[in-house]
């Protein structure tokens, strides 16, 4: 029993520590300048994969769904691995620029950086509509909440983390230790995940109270310009550990039974 107790402890450890190393979920982030597409968990990278175009903001549900920048050069779909589909989506809004995107069940965001806009689409970036403005440029980072029915949005030029109604109503806010926020990323247990541009390659983790969790660092990113980001996935249910802790207890008597 002391090695079975032993055994359960070091699993969950195990899980425990992948979890701390980085986001639980999977962390899509996009690299225009250099045209790179990129997915990360824990403390490795999972998938990469060159893009199509030069691509900056992103949608994550079944598929990648990526933009272009705002001269009139179109976005790409890829699957969840980021192999390119063949799908494109001609840019919806000409002369305002979108580096980072968000999704809900029915619609992708992103926010003008230039103006402060924040634009809802369908699930092709196509409709465009300004459902809200800040009224002030610099704006970059966005992701949905899906906790509050809310956008989380952050600064370029400077340290914010603001959170807003789909009607434009300030909820919360924070402020980073560090400026020109990128890839802002709601992770699956609700905390969130965002880059710098002044330090490719690290992503850090907060919680929505502004509580800074730690951070991750990827050698493989150091030179890329990751501007937008969104993580997919799901939390392991707390009976997993539970399922785990059985079927080992189980193995242990069907043991004692044999001898």
């Amino acid at each position: 029993m002391n090695r079975l107790f032993g055994m359960l402890v070091f699993m969950m450890a195990v899980i425990a520590t992948a979890w701390a190393d980085g986001p639980i979920g999977t962390y899509y982030l996009t690299a225009g300048d250099q045209q790179m597409n990129w997915a990360v968990q824990g403390s490795g990278v999972v998938y990469s994969g060159a893009q199509v175009g030069d691509e900056y903001a992103i949608a994550v549900g079944n598929t990648v769904r990526t933009l272009g920048n705002q001269d009139n050069r179109p976005g790409y779909e890829y699957s969840l691995n980021l192999i390119p589909t063949g799908v494109s989506y001609p840019y919806p809004v000409q002369g305002v620029p979108f580096y980072d995107g968000t999704q809900d069940s029915t619609h992708n965001y992103s926010i003008d950086y230039q103006a402060g806009g924040v634009y809802s689409f369908d699930r092709n970036w196509a409709n465009p509509q300004k459902i809200f403005s800040l009224n002030a440029g610099g704006w970059l980072g966005i992701t949905y909440d899906p906790g509050n029915n809310s956008l989380w949005l952050s600064t370029f030029g400077g340290s914010t983390v603001a959170d807003y109604s789909l009607s434009g109503t300030l909820l919360s806010s924070f402020t980073t230790t560090f400026p020109e926020i990128t890839s802002l990323a709601r992770d699956v247990d609700g905390t969130l995940w965002m880059g710098s541009q002044a330090a490719f390659g690290s992503f850090y983790h907060y919680d929505t109270k502004g509580n800074y969790l730690g951070m991750v660092h990827y050698t493989d990113l150091e030179g890329q310009n990751t501007l937008g980001g969104e993580i997919v996935g799901s939390v392991p249910e707390p009976a997993t550990l539970t399922l785990l802790g059985t079927g080992l207890l189980g193995w242990a008597a069907r043991r004692r039974l044999k001898k």
